[in-house]
């Protein structure tokens, strides 16, 4: 039975998701002993931009759902032996109140946006 899952391009991009989001994994240990906060900081912005490419759509043969899974178990080991668990569930909040607030402040933007375009026209 051969269904949409062992279909080529599905079964590359399973491959890249996991190959990219093993080296970002190993990325996360390996930059902040290289580089110090720097190598952490670069880190976050490459997984930022990663994040970033998924929701946009763009790169879906590299960028993909099995990337985000292989992400978060890849880095698990991570979080789990340096991890505060008080300081990530405070990190949580934050961004749960964060985001939130960022669409609402987009929501603003484009609604002043809008009332700019029908005032100009008007």
């Amino acid at each position: 039975m051969q269904g949409r899952y062992c279909a080529t391009y599905t079964l590359l991009a399973g491959d890249a998701g996991f190959r990219i989001a093993m080296a970002v994994a190993y990325a996360l240990v390996a930059l902040p002993l290289s580089m110090g906060l720097l190598g952490g900081i670069l880190w976050l912005v490459g997984l930022l931009a990663l994040i970033y490419c998924q929701v946009m759509g763009w790169f879906p043969l590299a960028v993909n759902n099995a990337t985000m899974l292989f992400l978060t178990v890849g880095t698990i080991p991570m979080i789990q032996s340096g991890g505060d668990f008080p300081k990530l569930f405070v990190a949580l909040a934050v961004g749960v109140m964060f985001f939130p607030g960022l669409a609402w402040a987009g929501s603003l933007v484009a609604r002043r946006s809008a009332a700019r375009k029908v005032s100009a026209q008007g």
